[in-house]
């Protein structure tokens, strides 16, 4: 199993006080290194512009209901997250059918990554799972496992020419 380090990145030094639906904000200024309130301000831009909340949190927008149809040409929340994400240059892995890496499997085979489950993402860097809560586990039936990513994301290397 991959360690645990606790990390906002960087949303306190930003000013920003309380929990909030943030993840895929704190997850790339983690992974990618980049200051949070300039991933915040990116994401806000691209939520705003498709009808949600400035945070990115695609499950408590105040703005839009869930049942409220999409303006013709929105994207769905989900899509505008991964569209800054590939702004901020991470990819997509495309995981075999059925297969869902624990995250110790992801940062293997990865690297440094960011891994969605259900309703969160989360950074992996150097090998330990860096977020504001340790989420590495669940607890199924009496029995604690491992939390496996539904998705994976790695960014592209840039070469300096």
């Amino acid at each position: 199993m991959i360690g645990y380090r606790y990390d906002d990145g960087g949303r306190a030094a930003a000013g920003f006080m309380g929990e909030t639906g943030d993840c895929v904000v704190r997850a790339i200024a983690i992974c990618a290194g980049e200051d949070y309130l300039a991933v915040y301000r990116t994401m806000a831009e691209h939520m705003k512009a498709n009808g949600y909340a400035a945070s990115g949190n695609a499950y408590a927008t105040r703005e839009r209901t869930r049942k409220a149809p999409r303006r013709r040409g929105q994207l769905s929340a989900r899509r505008v997250q991964d569209r800054v994400l590939e702004a901020y240059g991470f990819r997509k892995v495309l995981l075999p059918a059925g297969e869902r890496p624990t995250y110790a499997e992801a940062h293997r085979r990865y690297g440094d990554c960011i891994v969605g489950t259900t309703k969160h993402v989360a950074a992996i860097v150097d090998g330990a799972l860096r977020d504001t809560f340790d989420g590495r586990t669940y607890e199924w039936d009496i029995e604690t496992r491992e939390r496996k990513a539904q998705s994976v994301w790695v960014r592209l290397q840039t070469t300096q020419g």
